[in-house]
């Protein structure tokens, strides 16, 4: 398999391996962070910008952070 560039779009698999997050969750973190501006083509395949992988790795590190709840909001 070739490997990708830093630049290019990932699927929502490739994009789930690199977060370390199942798909499913991911799919339910874009309808929580509308600051996830990923590309949906039209037969409903999803593909991540690098800028969305950064996001998306944010999240999980701040959900999994040890502060307590209201630290966070």
């Amino acid at each position: 398999m070739v490997e990708k560039g830093p630049e290019a779009y990932r699927t929502i698999g490739e994009a789930s391996k690199e977060v370390g997050e199942p798909s499913y969750v991911l799919r339910f973190w874009e309808t929580k962070f509308n600051q996830i501006k990923l590309i949906k083509r039209p037969g409903g395949r999803r593909f991540y910008r690098p800028e969305d992988i950064n996001l998306l790795i944010k999240i999980k590190n701040f959900r999994t952070s040890p502060s307590t709840y209201c630290q966070k909001r």
